[in-house]
């Protein structure tokens, strides 16, 4: 059985509006599934931090691990939190996983594949 659990998804600089107006729009409220992947959007503006913060979970997260590296941008992580900066205007993605144990002890990950489209 897998279990779903909402993402809360923020921005180091508060979104609201449309993308054109803010300097970013994660994806916001998207499932994780412990033991699998899922796919969000975000929409940065270059130069400026975009990130996605773990909600409540019923799993203890020790860390990141990034799968893919965005091509044309930098990730980085403090806690739950990850946050991506863009470096040139165009389509993006990378893919990470959190890590740490399910609710039984057992060694598990919620994955998370974010496509992304840097606003200049």
């Amino acid at each position: 059985m897998r279990l779903y659990i909402f993402l809360i998804a923020g921005s180091l600089c508060l979104a609201s509006g449309l993308a054109e107006a803010a300097d970013c729009v994660p994806g916001y409220d998207f499932r994780v599934v412990v033991g699998g992947t899922t796919t969000t959007t975000m929409t940065p503006r270059v130069g400026k931090a975009c990130s996605l913060r773990l909600g409540q979970i019923e799993m203890q997260v020790n860390g990141v691990r990034l799968l893919q590296a965005p091509a044309h941008g930098k990730v980085g992580w403090s806690g739950e939190t990850v946050t991506y900066v863009g470096t040139k205007p165009g389509p993006d993605r990378f893919s990470f996983r959190w890590v740490g144990l399910d609710r039984y002890g057992k060694a598990d990950y919620m994955g998370v594949e974010v496509v992304v489209n840097v606003l200049p």
